[in-house]
């Protein structure tokens, strides 16, 4: 996988173990934002730097929704229709927390919603077995 000019062809569990990795280590460095994991200069580029949505880009077909494909897909907030990029999902309140204040509080609130993401994928890694 460390050639960059190659499309990221993987499976489900590749993807969610991939992000799982990325997002325990974002959990144990809330300062740092998604580029910064050391792990995504092993990788050919992603689409959002998300393994996640680089699996639903590569495995959607003509007219469907790519996030309709993610693995991750209806496990991120209230409905069974929800995306990461909704409000109450983890991911999207970790995009939200640089507008918190004081920076303590950010710096918290990030490593939360990290770890809330990071048992995501383990959740659905245990529903794959």
């Amino acid at each position: 996988m460390e050639n960059e000019q190659s499309e990221l062809i993987m499976t489900k569990r590749e993807a969610l173990e991939i992000t799982k990795r990325m997002w325990s280590w974002l959990a144990r460095h809330p300062d740092k934002e998604k580029r910064a994991w050391p792990g995504l200069k092993k990788l050919p580029e992603m689409s959002c730097d998300c393994a996640c949505c680089e699996y639903a880009d590569t495995h959607v077909k003509p007219g469907e929704i790519p996030c309709h494909k993610c693995p991750l897909y209806g496990r991120w907030g209230s409905c069974n229709e929800s995306t990461c990029t909704d409000d109450d999902s983890p991911f999207g309140m970790w995009c939200r927390c640089p507008e918190l204040a004081p920076y303590e509080v950010v710096i918290a609130e990030k490593a939360k919603h990290a770890r809330a993401v990071a048992r995501l994928c383990n959740k659905e890694l245990k529903r794959l077995k």
